[in-house]
C-alpha cells in the first residue's frame, strides 16, 4: 500500500513539473524597448537598427503577436525613408524581402516621427499577418489583397529585424522604441 501511494505521489509530482514547464513556455510576454538606437545616416542601404531575440518557447502555436507601437524617427528632407520588419531563424538579417513580415510606406522627403502598429498571428506552423508588403503604417482600415503568410518554427531560435532604408545618405532615421506582445 505505502509502494502504491509513493508511486501514486511521484506520478502526480511528475504531472505538476510538467504543467509547471509547460506554463512557463507558454508565458505571456510584453517586451519593451525604450532606449532610441543610433541614427542610420550616410548610406541609401538596408540597414538593421535592432535586433531581438526570442528563444524556443517564446511563443504559442496559436498566439496573437501585436506591436502596439513602434515610433521612428526621420530627420532631413532631401529623401525618403522605408522600415521593415522581419522574422526569422537566421543570426544574421536576411536581405531583401526575405522573411519579411511588415514593410512602411515610404516616408517622404520631410522630418517626421513614424508611428507604426501592426498584429500577426501563428496558426498551423504560420506567421500570418495583413499583406506583409501593402503600403500601410497600421493595420487598421481595410486593405486590399490576401493576408500574407511565411513558415514560422515556434520550436527554433526566432529574431525578430528591424530595418531602415533611407532614400538620401544626408537624412537620418533611428527607432525610437517600440513593444511586442503576445497578450
Amino acid at each position: 500500500s505505502r509502494v502504491t501511494a509513493e508511486s501514486s505521489r511521484v506520478t502526480a509530482e511528475n504531472a505538476r513539473v510538467a504543467a509547471e514547464l509547460e506554463r512557463e513556455k507558454n508565458k505571456p510576454f510584453n517586451i519593451k524597448v525604450t532606449t532610441p538606437t543610433s541614427y542610420v545616416t550616410n548610406t541609401v542601404s538596408e540597414t538593421e537598427v535592432y535586433r531581438l531575440p526570442l528563444p524556443p518557447g517564446t511563443f504559442n502555436p496559436v498566439d496573437v503577436l501585436k506591436i502596439p507601437l513602434m515610433l521612428v524617427k526621420k530627420l532631413g528632407t532631401n529623401g525618403t525613408t522605408q522600415v521593415r520588419g522581419k522574422m526569422s531563424t537566421s543570426p544574421t538579417m536576411p536581405s531583401g524581402t526575405t522573411d519579411l513580415i511588415f514593410t512602411t510606406p515610404v516616408a517622404t522627403a520631410g522630418n517626421q516621427t513614424l508611428g507604426i502598429i501592426k498584429t500577426f498571428f501563428i496558426d498551423n506552423g504560420n506567421i500570418k499577418g495583413t499583406a506583409f508588403t501593402n503600403v500601410s503604417y497600421t493595420d487598421n482600415g481595410a486593405q486590399a489583397g490576401v493576408i500574407s503568410e511565411k513558415p514560422f518554427d515556434i520550436d527554433a531560435m526566432n529574431y525578430l529585424y528591424i530595418s531602415v532604408i533611407n532614400g538620401s545618405a544626408n537624412d537620418q532615421t533611428r527607432l525610437e522604441g517600440f513593444q511586442l506582445t503576445n497578450s
